[in-house]
């Protein structure tokens, strides 16, 4: 048998499926740490073909095939023998009672079904093989229990362990009947030589009865030991398996004796109660954080933008700006007015005084003409009076009141022009007073109009406070958030590493527990590593008394059952003794039959004689 192709899925270990391609291996070794599941791959192969672990003391169970948790368990075994291909499937299901059984059990050969139940497949498979379930696991498969066996025992019994598991008896079995031949055809020689001689002198009639009564107590003897034998063959059997069942408990009872809770499991269990405490701690501070984030961007939308908040108030200030300069100009307009006013009465005066003085000139010319025509005369130029050119000026004392009148006129002129231009400069200040009156009030009309719909001036400080404040409220739920992440993600990392120091005690636990399968441990806890290991300490410890009690027992009926075999055979051989059976180099049965066969010959060979 050449294994090709193994996958499993839900069986023991292998919760999820896994696929073992051994087609293009000539040799193959399953190398892993402890519980990796190597001796699981064994288990599934020896399952697929017999329907049995070798590990469970109860061949017909199968419910502890199926992983923990699962419903179900599926082994599908390809392998070639001669130029054909087999393939040996068993799928085990859970049943509503928490027991299990064999739902599904085929044997495919080159797609032909051979076998369609659990029964049929085993037998076929005997069939092909040629080698029953305890044949297999002795010949095929090494089971661990028999391995450990074969290093603890002492020579003798390793001895008999290889001749068992090789079964080697057939060359003793060999040897035996040889020897019965051998010494069956040395009788027949005795038997034709002592013819050939004609040596008969010993055939007396006493003789003959002699030989007649030894030959039936020799049949005695040998009916005796026929009756014995199936028992001796229980007896053996029985010692051997008692044997092994002390080995197998031995086994165990050293596993029982291994099972203590690691000293790093209650801190580990510790450590991971305060992180996840921690964790839900730090998951709850992020929700919070994001719910306060959420809650100072709903209320900063529901404010208006701060743009057009920030430019109505400038706008507002502007035109407060705009509206106090005003009243300054208007202050200033009144004022101008006021000067332009005074500025003109003055003129009004000027011109009044300049007309008074006019009049008093043209009065005082009037009374003195001469001296006004003859201050008026030029050499060369005509005379206005007569025409004729004058030649010389005419010499004459100046009227003093003509003088004053023109000083006065000159006076009053200049008077005139100085408040014509003050006059001038008043009505220019009032002008442009009004001028900046109208631009300033026709861009205070201007800003009304953009800030007709918008908030007023003291609601857009106080938007503006609340658009802030609840900025710097965002702002800081935002950085909450970031640091409650950066805390969330540093736990999660930790979270994972000691989950993973946890899952690798858990694989190291698991290992042990299979090992005491057999003893059906208590059910796991769930996620709680140190319970299940204080649940396991406590049940191993309960548990060890008992598997050293029935190994005590095992051991006591090994001894029993030695004891009888002994006494059967120590009588045996005694009953040999009286029959003169020479048990020397030879076993029991071929020295009973070697004598009773020459005892027979004897009377042969007497009642030829006597004849």
């Amino acid at each position: 048998m050449r294994p090709l192709r193994l996958e499993l899925r839900g069986f023991t270990a292998f919760r999820e499926e896994q696929v073992i391609d051994f087609g293009d291996a000539d040799y193959f070794a399953l190398v892993g740490p402890t519980g990796a599941g190597k001796s699981t791959v064994i288990d599934a192969i020896c399952f697929a073909l017999y329907g049995s672990v070798p590990r469970l003391n109860d061949r017909r169970a199968v419910a502890p095939v199926i992983s923990q948790g699962g419903i179900e368990a599926r082994v599908r075994f390809d392998f070639s023998l001669g130029d054909s291909t087999y393939s040996a499937v068993r799928v085990v299901t859970k049943d509503a009672k928490g027991g299990a059984s064999t739902g599904e059990a085929r044997l495919e050969r080159d797609g032909e079904v051979l076998a369609g139940t659990a029964n049929e497949l085993s037998r076929e498979v005997e069939r092909l093989l040629g080698l029953p379930f305890d044949h297999f696991t002795r010949c095929v498969v090494l089971p661990q229990g028999e391995f450990a066996r074969f290093l603890h025992d002492n020579r003798t019994d390793r001895q008999g362990l290889l001749v068992k598991l090789l079964r080697l008896g057939i060359y003793k079995d060999m040897g035996e009947a040889a020897r019965r031949r051998a010494q069956e055809a040395e009788d027949r020689v005795e038997h034709l030589q002592a013819r050939l001689d004609g040596d008969l002198a010993f055939a007396t009639k006493q003789a003959l009865d002699e030989a007649k009564a030894r030959w039936a107590r020799l049949e005695g003897l040998r009916d005796e030991v026929e009756k014995a034998r199936p028992r001796l063959d229980d007896l053996s059997a029985g010692v051997s398996e008692a044997h092994e069942t002390v080995a197998r408990l031995d086994g165990l009872s050293a596993s029982l004796a291994a099972v203590v809770v690691p000293p790093d499991v209650a801190e580990l269990a510790d450590r991971l109660t305060h992180l996840s405490k921690l964790m839900h701690e730090a998951e709850d501070e992020l929700e919070a954080a994001e719910h306060k984030t959420t809650d100072a961007e709903r209320d900063l939308d529901a404010l208006p933008p701060r743009d057009p908040v920030v430019a109505a108030l400038n706008g507002h200030e502007d035109r407060g700006q705009l509206a106090a300069e005003a009243r300054t100009q208007r202050t200033a307009e009144s004022s101008a007015r006021d000067i332009e006013q005074a500025a003109r009465r003055a003129f009004e005066d000027a011109e009044v005084a300049l007309e008074t003085a006019l009049g008093a000139r043209d009065d005082a010319r009037a009374a003195n003409a001469a001296h006004d025509l003859a201050g008026s005369l030029a050499p060369g130029e005509p005379c206005p009076v007569c025409l004729q050119v004058v030649e010389h000026l005419p010499t004459a004392q100046a009227a003093p009141e003509l003088e004053r009148a023109g000083a006065v006129l000159v006076k009053a002129s200049e008077a005139k022009a100085e408040a014509q231009r003050r006059l001038g400069e008043a009505s220019g200040a009032r002008s442009a007073v009004e001028g900046r009156l109208q631009l300033l009030e026709s861009q205070i009309a201007a800003h009304d109009e953009r800030l007709r719909d918008g908030p007023g001036h003291t609601e857009a400080k106080a938007l503006l406070a609340s658009i802030d404040s609840a900025g710097v409220l965002l702002e800081g739920a935002r950085q909450d958030v970031k640091a409650a992440r950066a805390g969330h993600k540093k736990l999660t990392g930790d979270l994972r590493n000691l989950k993973a120091v946890e899952q690798s005690g858990r694989q190291s636990f698991e290992a042990l527990r299979d090992r005491l399968i057999p003893l059906e441990p208590p059910p796991r806890a769930g996620s709680d590593l140190a319970a299940d290991w204080t649940e396991l300490v406590a049940w191993a410890g309960s548990t060890g008394p008992e598997v050293a009690g029935k190994a005590e027992g095992a051991r006591h009926k090994a001894d029993e059952l030695s004891n009888e075999r002994a006494t059967l055979m120590q009588g045996l051989e005694a009953s040999c003794r009286d029959c003169e059976v020479d048990l020397a180099g030879a076993g029991l049965e071929p020295a009973v039959v070697a004598a009773l066969t020459r005892a027979e010959g004897l009377v042969d060979r007497l009642e030829e004689g006597l004849k």
